[in-house]
């Protein structure tokens, strides 16, 4: 039987783009390679594709590329602006070819943080109180402790908390040096955590959800979430089964509200009288060492290697 051709996409020009080389390295490592003919495809920093190291090229050509020489499934490796917001989704859904992970349409939905609030407003899911804002002059009306973030970001890039009213005109100009808006937002105070959902063959399957103690920072950050040690990430929580099950149930119907498609992972905050608060959802999640999204996969006795086959199978 002939392998399937995997063109796996990695680096980008969002500020993630590091964290996507190091999800493309775990999942050619987790292949397996008696399925599979792995084509390597790097974007610059300056968006310019090569494929297997041939010379670079812009991104249309090179899907064109790609499509030409039989490429079966297009596995998304990126993350951030460009990666994850549709803008290369759409790309590749004009082109013909699959990929892994949502549509495009899914992708710029869950991507922009106010969209998605809406979102999960209609459909009878917790948020924060939020007001968004499209300049460092607008009047905050909520009143602090609270999380200032890009509308549009991922891995936490630019979010800061606020405690006092000293700190959030920095905070403000933090969020828009990565965005041209920022979402304002109370600080939910409680348990974080995170659940990754996979379309398999009866239906979508809710993983073990993670709790996420930071050990390093305050919040879950950028450094948290990729350096070794930085988190304790609990896979399932020391929580009630009840609550457990409540935060399963949420990570679905958040991937059906916005449309996702294959595999997802909603991260949310569970407050101390047991409300859980959705954060916002990824629609492509890190696959480095310390991610998430395999850990949860491992305890519900699905291998990396398994993961990777159904989320191909999805595509």
């Amino acid at each position: 039987m002939s392998k399937i051709r995997i063109a796996i996409v990695r680096g980008g020009p969002s500020d993630e783009h590091d964290v996507s080389l190091s999800s493309a390295r775990s999942i050619i490592e987790n292949l397996d390679m008696a399925k599979y003919e792995v084509v390597d495809v790097f974007v610059s920093k300056e968006g310019k594709w090569s494929i297997d190291g041939a010379s670079s090229t812009d991104d249309d050509s090179a899907i064109e590329h790609l499509k030409q020489h039989g490429i079966d499934v297009v596995f998304l490796a990126v993350h951030g602006t460009y990666g994850e917001d549709g803008v290369l989704q759409k790309k590749l859904e004009t082109s013909g070819l699959k990929f892994t992970g949502s549509d495009w349409m899914a992708s710029q939905l869950a991507f922009d943080k106010s969209e998605a609030d809406k979102v999960y407003r209609k459909n009878d899911l917790l948020v924060p109180k939020t007001q968004v804002i499209d300049s460092i002059d607008d009047k905050i009306i909520l009143d602090v402790p609270l999380v200032v973030k890009p509308a549009s970001q991922g891995s936490s890039v630019g979010v800061t908390i606020v405690k006092d009213n000293e700190s959030l005109s920095n905070a403000v100009k933090r969020a828009f040096e990565n965005d041209h808006r920022a979402l304002v937002q109370e600080l939910i105070v409680g348990r974080e955590v995170s659940c990754g959902v996979i379309e398999i063959a009866d239906g979508l399957t809710a993983l073990p959800p993670t709790e996420i103690i930071p050990r390093s920072a305050e919040f879950y950050d950028y450094d948290a979430k990729y350096v070794a040690g930085a988190s304790e990430e609990i896979t399932p929580p020391n929580m009630p089964e009840e609550t457990i099950g409540r935060i399963q149930q949420l990570s679905k119907q958040a991937h059906v509200a916005l449309g996702c498609k294959g595999y997802s992972r909603t991260d949310m905050f569970v407050n101390n009288n047991d409300e859980i608060y959705i954060i916002e959802t990824n629609t492509l999640p890190g696959m480095t060492p310390t991610s998430i999204l395999p850990q949860q996969a491992a305890a519900a006795g699905i291998s990396f290697s398994d993961l990777l086959d159904q989320i191909i199978d999805n595509a």
